[in-house]
């Protein structure tokens, strides 16, 4: 039986001795599609960057591909994508080649350098992969936010990562692009194995692709595990003022 991709254990983590993560466990399987959700304040980043080692737990133990991340160094088995605008300036004159192209040429791994050619392979797989190819040429700036997201997730495929961590990708893009967003990532778990870690405000996007829905509410997290559940879950908020997946009776 393979290791777990991500596995937190009993993790608690606050800023300023205010509490935020109390007791928390999660095991991520290869080939997994988890989605993080929960309302602000609760969370959801912090369990990303927890598990990305760029923030310690006060308590817990932390193991990524099976590594404790302390001591993890193979990087470019990992995939990281923030919130486009956290993360990168769109103003920067760059083309979307140049952008997903950069990322290759600075990843570092056991094998090497990446030859000219299979860099250029990648991008020009990437950009189909994502409907950006013919957009190549154009300057970031130029796009609409949801073809520059896209252009963001060309450039972390490119270097075909075993697991992706994604932090609110889908925050101000339009529906329809967020929809074709996580058609992507979808065909990309289904067809290619990716396992992938997302955090986002609105699960509705991704309800029917995911297969374990994370929540986070009072410091705590709770799983489901059937789309089926999730989907009357969130039927059930329309006749409710409050979000029904985040009441701790529903999630137990």
């Amino acid at each position: 039986m393979s290791l777990p991709v991500i596995e937190l254990t009993n993790i608690s983590f606050g800023y300023n001795s205010k509490p935020i993560l109390d007791d928390v466990s999660l095991v991520v399987e290869r080939g997994d599609f988890v989605g993080v959700v929960g309302s602000n304040g609760t969370g959801k980043s912090t369990l990303i960057r927890l598990a990305l080692g760029l923030l310690s737990p006060a308590r817990g133990e932390i193991q990524l591909l099976g590594q404790n991340i302390t001591r993890f160094r193979e990087w470019h088995r990992i995939g990281y994508m923030a919130q486009k605008v956290a993360s990168f300036n769109t103003g920067f004159p760059a083309t979307v080649r140049e952008i997903v192209e950069t990322h290759l040429r600075t990843q570092k791994s056991p094998h090497g350098t990446l030859s000219r050619r299979a860099i250029k392979t990648r991008v020009e797989q990437a950009l189909d992969l994502t409907g950006m190819r013919e957009a190549g040429n154009s300057l970031i700036g130029e796009l609409s936010g949801g073809q520059q997201q896209r252009v963001f997730l060309a450039r972390v495929l490119a270097g075909e990562p075993e697991v992706m961590f994604l932090d609110e990708p889908l925050v101000g893009i339009d529906a329809a692009s967020q929809q074709l967003f996580c058609s992507i990532l979808d065909d990309y778990n289904r067809e290619r194995g990716l396992t992938i870690l997302m955090v986002t405000h609105d699960p509705a996007h991704i309800v029917d692709r995911i297969n374990r829905l994370a929540c986070l509410e009072q410091g705590k997290l709770f799983l489901h595990e059937s789309p089926e559940e999730i989907r009357r879950e969130l039927a059930q908020s329309t006749t409710s003022h409050h979000h029904p997946i985040y009441h701790h009776h529903s999630l137990e």
